[in-house]
C-alpha cells in the first residue's frame, strides 16, 4: 500500500504541474504495483488513467475513485494481515 500511496502522490504532483505524461507514467507504475498484489479494481482505475485519459482534467476526474480504491484496498490488506496473524 505504501507504493500505491507514493504513486498516487506522484500522480497528484504531476497533475498540479499540468504534466500529463508524468501523470500517465505514475498511473502505469501504480497499475503494476496494484496488479502485483491482486488489487484488480485499483489496477483497473490506474489502467484507465494511464491509457484512456486525454487530458490533465480527465485524469483529475479519476482522483476521487483512485483515492477510494487505495483506501479500501489498504483496509482489505489490513484485514488480511490480521487474519493471517491470528491464524484464521
Amino acid at each position: 500500500p505504501r507504493h500505491a500511496l507514493r504513486s498516487c502522490e506522484a500522480i497528484e504532483a504531476a497533475l498540479a504541474s499540468d504534466d500529463l505524461d508524468q501523470a500517465c507514467r505514475a498511473a502505469h507504475l501504480l497499475k503494476g504495483v496494484a496488479s502485483s498484489f491482486g488489487a484488480a479494481r485499483l489496477a483497473a482505475i490506474a489502467s484507465v488513467m494511464e491509457l484512456e485519459s486525454p487530458s490533465v482534467a480527465a485524469l483529475r476526474g479519476y482522483m476521487p475513485a483512485l483515492a477510494e480504491a487505495i483506501q479500501s484496498t489498504s483496509a482489505a490488506l489490513g484485514e488480511l494481515t490480521l487474519a493471517v496473524d491470528a491464524g484464521t
